[in-house]
């Protein structure tokens, strides 16, 4: 069955993930590709020529854009970015670990987009 237009363009498919959290739970969930790309624009550095990775809050920023509540919805705004850089850091790692894994950034993740996007390229140039 092919997509309807309304359905492709629908949020509905948005992964989330409950992930306890001091006795209760918080939501974690996938960026959409607008947010994924912003979020990507801000991992470098460019000075010049001379480009390198931002590591400056790095896990904040990520959990920054994933928390969210039950139905998908953000919960932290930017401006909310230091306070959760002040975050507990085993919490943090908790919730940045969940975000990496539902974004796939994860090292094993780039890998197999990478073998994907091989095998892809070379059965398209035959």
């Amino acid at each position: 069955m092919t997509l309807s237009r309304d359905q492709l363009l629908s949020k509905n498919g948005q992964a989330i993930e409950k992930v306890p959290l001091r006795g209760d739970c918080v939501y974690v969930r996938r960026m959409t590709a607008d947010e994924r790309d912003e979020w990507e624009v801000g991992q470098y550095l460019v000075n010049g020529k001379d480009v390198s990775v931002n590591r400056r809050q790095l896990r904040a920023r990520l959990i920054l854009r994933c928390i969210c509540d039950e139905h998908g919805a953000r919960l932290l705004a930017d401006t909310d970015l230091a306070a959760v850089g002040a975050m507990d850091s085993d919490e943090a790692d908790l919730l940045y670990e969940v975000a990496q894994r539902l974004n796939r950034l994860r090292a094993e993740d780039v890998d197999d987009l990478e073998k994907n996007s091989e095998g892809g390229l070379a059965a398209n140039s035959s």
